[in-house]
């Protein structure tokens, strides 16, 4: 954290101690000093300095007198408040680490770092917490809030890799990963009902959307050591999108050519994890001049089919 302290308290070589002119010292009267063999050395005193400690930043000034602050005292001030938000302020309210996640999923819908607010968090579950009741609440929060908050789904797969990441030598929490994509796939085994439902249509296309982001964000060791996508999650799209398909409206239509456009390139880069899309891509060029969908639904067909041409960037091996 910087403040806005201009003065370092460092020598200024050019213009003397603080930046201040030293001609001045020009005009005084010069001393005449007098050196001898036969004196004493000389042995500097250096004052005894305390240990370093950081200076807190005070908060900046409000102003009650009517007068309008600077563009510059503004945003110190919002850079304060949110820093002072990052710190622990936003948690202050709650002891329980299960209300301090459901605060800072609902925070992080809008705003925020997912490492900084997950950091007091994970240290809270670290220090002697070993209730499952604890780790179940959390994913339901983090699972229903990903399925009802269109556009959340980054936020709540980047959510699940850090907490995966965090808590993966916690002897109760260590399987939070493993039980949410399992939360997942309750919901996915539901999708043929949730696709015919308008009432559960949004989730099944927010369920979509996070199963795209979480195949984007999430690896495990391959055989040989190395990293790797998680090829279920990559047969759970083609499933997913084949649903959609099935009998295509607009906005099935969207869901569908979103999440082939979220997930096309890393898609085609593991062509050898399980999963089909062939005959997802032979639909689609099918419904090129489908009478039935609007102007909308063509402009995604034709961006998915362009890529397609292109192999989602990735490029062929010979």
């Amino acid at each position: 954290m910087s403040s806005n302290h201009t003065g370092s308290g460092e020598p200024d070589f050019q213009n003397g101690y603080n930046g201040q002119n030293s001609g001045s010292a020009n005009n005084s009267p010069k001393k005449k000093y007098t050196l001898s063999a036969d004196a004493p050395v000389f042995v500097p005193k250096f004052s005894q300095q305390s240990e370093f400690e950081p200076v807190p930043v005070p908060a900046p000034t409000l102003y009650t007198d009517g007068s309008i602050p600077t563009q510059t005292e503004i945003e110190e001030f919002e850079r304060f408040a949110e820093q002072s938000q990052l710190g622990g302020m936003a948690y202050m309210e709650s002891d329980d680490p299960v209300e301090m996640f459901r605060d800072a999923v609902v925070t992080l819908t809008t705003k925020g770092n997912v490492e900084e607010y997950m950091r007091p968090i994970t240290a809270k579950l670290k220090n002697g917490i070993t209730d499952m009741a604890v780790l179940n609440e959390m994913i339901d929060i983090l699972f229903d809030h990903s399925i009802k908050e269109t556009n959340f789904s980054y936020t709540g797969a980047q959510i699940c890799k850090c907490l995966a990441n965090e808590l993966k030598t916690h002897h109760t929490f260590n399987n939070f990963r493993t039980l949410f994509l399992n939360k997942c796939k309750s919901a996915y085994d539901s999708r043929d009902a949730w696709v015919a439902d308008p009432a559960m249509f949004t989730q099944l296309s927010n369920l979509s959307m996070l199963i795209g982001q979480l195949f984007l964000v999430l690896e495990v060791e391959g055989p040989n050591g190395e990293l790797q996508k998680l090829g279920f999650l990559r047969q759970a799209i083609s499933a997913l999108l084949l649903t959609l398909l099935a009998d295509p409206t607009d906005d099935r239509l969207k869901t569908a050519a979103t999440l082939l456009k979220l997930t096309g390139f890393e898609i085609t880069k593991n062509s050898h994890l399980p999963g089909d899309f062939e005959e997802i891509y032979t639909i689609i060029r099918s419904l090129e001049r489908h009478p039935s969908l609007n102007r909308t639904s063509h402009c995604l067909i034709n961006s998915v089919l362009s890529r397609l041409e292109y192999n989602w960037g990735v490029q062929q091996t010979s």
